[in-house]
């Protein structure tokens, strides 16, 4: 069995952790055994990974001295074939730490975002010293999308193997009138009102706020469902929520665990972000058969890679006009909607994903890939 420790800063709910919980049960038919490490103060999502049978280790965050000790003593404690981070902070004294344990043969990092956009003066310069000294590690670097391991060759020069990331396909069923009518009904949502689904935390290059403004600018009849955390919003996002909560046109439904449910109650997913790494959003659209409309931005150009969705400039006159045609019925055939999904549901399943990556730990520890694990104790969570 190969032991991979997946290395992971907080615990939440999204992201690497949300894939790493849709895959829970089908690494061991790779031989594969996966050990989770997440690093900082706050966990929210470690005892829902523990439940789904992973071991999972927490340490303080690798950006501290005693965080990188802790990290460097849990590798020698587990004795992994294979370090694997997703973190962008600290990657290269973690592939350092990682190496110099005896028992880890390669040391990967999945990069989940376009990294770099709108940094300060001289981050380029900085993080490719850092590359060197992960290189010198023998770290291998791999991209969640082919946009992202363009920008990594373009920007740093680092050359990547593309793996997608996937989301979790289970939950999703097409979209129609039967599915969606309990949910409606559920929030109070007429069923001939259109409904714009908009899922994650407002602020920063999700640019929420440019949907907004476009729903502003309607004469009306369209309601928001935002899926998702406000902590993070602008005052002028807070604004604009406000002039939306005053009209009646937008519910904060928060954070949630069915969003499949409030997909299919919707008549199409927003995703107006100025980039992205893999918008696991538009994935969750596509499976759910529903009308996906993004923005053309770096990061997103693998979504006009399927018939149905609107990809749209970043101008809220734009989304104005595309969600008032929304509105007056101009959505995609059913059947073309059907074809996306169930090229979607193939394309960003969990056992893909999982058959690759074990593809590439299997190559990278050859002499384990028949063979069971000897000498190694089991660790116990703390």
């Amino acid at each position: 069995m190969i032991r991979v420790l997946h290395a992971l800063n907080e615990l939440q709910p999204s992201g690497a952790e949300r894939m790493l919980a849709s895959s829970a049960g089908m690494w061991e038919q790779h031989g594969v055994e996966i050990v989770i490490l997440g690093a900082g103060t706050r966990h929210p999502y470690a005892e829902d990974l523990r439940r789904l049978g992973y071991r999972v280790i927490l340490c303080p965050s690798t950006r501290t001295r005693q965080g990188l000790a802790e990290f460097a003593t849990a590798v020698r404690a587990l004795r992994p074939d294979i370090v694997h981070l997703h973190a962008e902070s600290m990657f290269a004294p973690m592939a350092l730490a990682a190496r110099s344990c005896g028992s880890v043969k390669s040391v990967l990092r999945s990069i989940h975002s376009i990294v770099g956009v709108g940094s300060k003066p001289g981050f380029r310069r900085k993080r490719r010293r850092r590359l060197m000294v992960a290189r010198a590690a023998g770290m291998r670097a791999f991209a969640c999308s082919a946009e992202v391991a363009q920008h990594e060759m373009n920007a740093f020069g680092l050359r990547t193997q593309v793996v997608e990331n996937w989301v979790d396909t289970g939950g999703f069923s097409r979209s129609s009138d039967g599915a969606r009518d309990p949910v409606r009904a559920e929030l109070g949502i007429d069923a001939d009102t259109t409904v714009v689904t908009v899922v994650g935390s407002c602020g920063g290059p999700k640019n929420h706020e440019l949907l907004l403004k476009a729903v502003l600018g309607m004469s009306g009849g369209l309601m928001v469902l935002h899926v998702g955390g406000h902590a993070s919003s602008s005052d002028h996002e807070r604004q604009l929520i406000a002039e939306l909560e005053w009209r009646g046109a937008i519910r904060l439904l928060g954070l949630r665990d069915d969003v499949p449910r409030i997909m299919a109650a919707s008549d199409a997913v927003a995703v107006p972000s100025h980039h992205e790494g893999f918008s696991v959003v538009a994935a969750e659209s596509l499976c759910a058969g529903v009308p996906l409309l993004a923005a053309r931005s770096p990061g997103l150009a693998w979504v006009e890679e399927f018939a149905t969705p609107q990809c749209l400039l970043l101008e809220a006159e734009v989304w104005s006009e595309r969600l008032e045609a929304l509105a007056a019925g101009d959505r995609p055939r059913r059947e073309a909607l059907d074809s996306d999904r169930e090229s979607a549901l193939r394309r960003f399943a969990p056992a893909r994903g999982v058959a690759q990556w074990a593809e590439i730990y299997r190559r990278l520890v050859p002499a384990m890939a028949t063979q069971p694990s000897v000498g190694r104790g089991s660790v116990a969570a703390p």
